[in-house]
C-alpha cells in the first residue's frame, strides 16, 4: 500500500497518482511523527483555506504536491534518486505562503515566539530536509524547494493576475462592471490579506472567535447584494 502512496523519482510513472498522494505517506511509517505533522499542517492549511476559499486552496495544495514531486524527479537526473513522503514536507510550502500573507504575525512554537518570516524560512528548511537531506541526498532537497519558489510567486504575483483576469471576464459577461459572483469571490478570498495589527502569538480561542466573526461578516456581505462598483 505504501508503495502506491509515496512518490519515488525512480519508478513513479506507473503510479502517476503518487505526485498528489505522497503527503499522507508517513502516517504508515511514523505514526507518532505524523500526529505532530497533522497539527503543523492544519495550522497553515486552515488559515489559507479561510483566506482563499476551499476551491483555490485545494488547487494550490495539489499544485504544491505535484511541483515538489516533479522538481525532485528532474533533479534526480543530476544528483540521484529520492522519495517524497509526509505532511512535514508539504507543510513547508504552505508555511511559506502563510508567512507572506501574514507578515506581521507571530507564532509561539514550543513557547518560543517566531515571527512570520522565520516560519517561512523554517518551512523551506523542512522541504529541503525531507526532500533529500534526511536520507543522505541534500542536493536533491534543493530541487524540492521549487515548490517554495512557486508558493512565493503565487502569493506575490500569481493571485494578482488571477484576480485581474477574473474581473475582466466578469466585465465582459455583463458589460457594466464586475459580476456579483466574481467580485464577491475575489473580495472574500483576499479578506485575510488585509493589514491587521501584529499579534504576540497564536491563540486557539482567539482564532476560533475570529473565524466565527469572519463567517458572520461574509454572510452579511454576500446577502447584501452590494458590489464594489456600487
Amino acid at each position: 500500500i505504501l508503495q502506491n502512496i509515496i512518490f519515488s523519482t525512480q519508478d513513479w510513472l506507473p503510479r502517476f497518482w503518487t505526485v498528489f498522494t505522497w503527503p499522507v505517506g508517513d502516517a504508515a511509517q511514523q505514526p507518532i511523527s505524523a500526529l505532530f505533522a497533522i497539527g503543523w499542517f492544519y495550522l497553515f492549511s486552515s488559515s489559507l483555506e479561510r483566506t482563499w476559499g476551499g476551491r483555490d486552496y485545494g488547487l494550490f495544495l495539489a499544485a504544491m504536491a505535484s511541483i515538489t514531486a516533479l522538481g525532485m524527479w528532474l533533479g534526480s537526473f543530476l544528483v540521484g534518486n529520492g522519495v517524497a513522503s509526509g505532511l512535514w514536507m508539504i507543510s513547508g510550502s504552505l508555511a511559506v505562503a502563510w508567512a507572506l500573507i501574514n507578515r506581521g504575525e507571530t507564532i509561539n512554537l514550543f513557547f518560543v515566539p517566531l515571527p512570520a518570516p522565520a516560519i517561512g524560512v523554517l518551512g523551506a528548511v523542512l522541504v529541503w530536509f525531507y526532500g533529500g537531506a534526511s536520507y543522505g541526498n541534500p542536493l536533491l532537497g534543493l530541487f524540492a524547494l521549487l515548490s517554495c519558489a512557486a508558493a512565493y510567486w503565487y502569493v506575490t504575483k500569481g493571485r494578482y493576475f488571477s484576480s485581474r483576469s477574473s474581473r475582466t471576464r466578469g466585465t465582459s459577461r455583463r458589460g457594466d462592471g464586475y459580476s456579483l459572483r466574481t467580485d464577491s469571490a475575489a473580495r472574500f478570498r483576499n479578506i485575510g490579506q488585509e493589514n491587521t495589527p501584529s499579534r504576540t502569538g497564536w491563540n486557539p480561542f482567539r482564532w476560533w472567535k475570529d473565524r466565527q466573526e469572519r463567517k458572520r461578516l461574509e454572510d452579511i456581505f454576500r446577502r447584501s447584494g452590494f458590489t464594489d462598483d456600487k
